[in-house]
């Protein structure tokens, strides 16, 4: 299946990357406009969410060369490689 974006997934490639609680939680985050800023290049996605805290937490997915994705999240959870944010 070709697609525009490697970021575009389906319900069943979500659940493949995060638990059903995570992927929750992160539709809520959405949905009350915690996403501030999104930013999409060659090789990745970039975006700037609101947490918490004060600052805006960064996330990045990058488009690995085996066709996956590899996360990266300045918040300090980590018990899944993907976060809420």
């Amino acid at each position: 299946m070709s697609r525009e974006s490697p970021f575009v997934l389906d319900i069943r490639e979500i659940d493949r990357l995060a638990s059903r609680r995570i992927v929750e939680r992160g539709v809520d985050y959405a949905l009350s406009g915690r996403v501030v800023e999104t930013r999409e290049g060659p090789g990745g996605l970039e975006a700037k969410v609101q947490g918490t805290g004060g600052e805006p937490y960064v996330v990045r997915v990058l488009d690995d060369v085996d066709g996956g994705l590899l996360p990266e999240c300045s918040c300090p959870g980590d018990w899944e490689p993907f976060c809420k944010h």
